[in-house]
């Protein structure tokens, strides 16, 4: 029994992290309406997704990555303009640092997501599980239905 719980607290799977994101589904479930900063927090969780799937496809040898990487750049110049128009709204003009705010934000948010993509890897041999997947189809929604009122 002693070996058996040794070998379980030596073993990576016992400190393997674990993704605490809720799925965007799930956010805008609850959420219902959103305001100005759940739909911030909704824009860096896509800014975040297509940070990690950009990072995923940078040097990719697959046909037609290219233009996969140009169509997710495009889809963050969107994001980013938006998120800083919803960030103005929210602070205080003397109080703002947008860049260092989407920065922090983004770049955690890509982190979770890049554990997600890593933990599917190795449990499935794919990056782009359930999770990633929804949130991506949530943040092509988002993105086509702004596109269609700007």
């Amino acid at each position: 029994m002693t070996k058996l719980l040794v070998l379980l607290l030596l073993s990576p799977l016992a400190f393997a992290e674990k993704n605490e994101m809720v799925p965007l589904g799930d956010f805008l479930e609850q959420a219902g309406e959103l305001d100005n900063s759940e739909s911030l927090y909704f824009n860096y969780r896509c800014l975040g997704l297509y940070t990690m799937i950009r990072g995923l496809w940078l040097n990719a040898p697959q046909k037609g990555a290219n233009d996969t990487l140009m169509g997710i750049e495009a889809a963050q110049s969107d994001l980013i303009l938006i998120s800083e128009f919803l960030y103005n709204e929210l602070t205080p003009k003397d109080e703002r640092d947008f860049t260092d705010n989407m920065t922090r934000t983004a770049s955690s948010i890509a982190k979770k997501y890049q554990l997600e993509a890593n933990n599917s890897w190795t449990n499935n041999g794919s990056y782009f599980n359930d999770f990633i997947m929804s949130d991506s189809q949530w943040c092509e929604v988002a993105l086509k239905e702004f596109k269609k009122t700007n």
